[in-house]
């Protein structure tokens, strides 16, 4: 089966899928080509961050996955 040819930033076969911003990790997404939507609880420019519990010390702390809130050793 071969798909349609798409405009630019679309793809599927009824081109309407669009193509997420190179770069933008499976925590984003698109409404429109080339732009990259952070899923809840990621943020940075490619939602390759995930958004830490609230109050967590940006120096003192951090978090693999959203809403925790580890110690730095020390």
């Amino acid at each position: 089966m071969s798909f349609p040819s798409c405009h630019p930033g679309w793809s599927g076969p009824d081109c309407d899928v669009c193509i997420k911003l190179p770069g933008c990790t499976e925590h984003g997404h698109c409404s429109k080509p080339l732009e990259c939507i952070c899923d809840y609880g990621f943020e940075g420019h490619f939602c390759h961050k995930a958004k830490c519990r609230d109050n967590c010390n940006t120096t003192t702390g951090f978090c693999d996955h959203p809403h925790e809130c580890w110690c730095h050793i020390g």
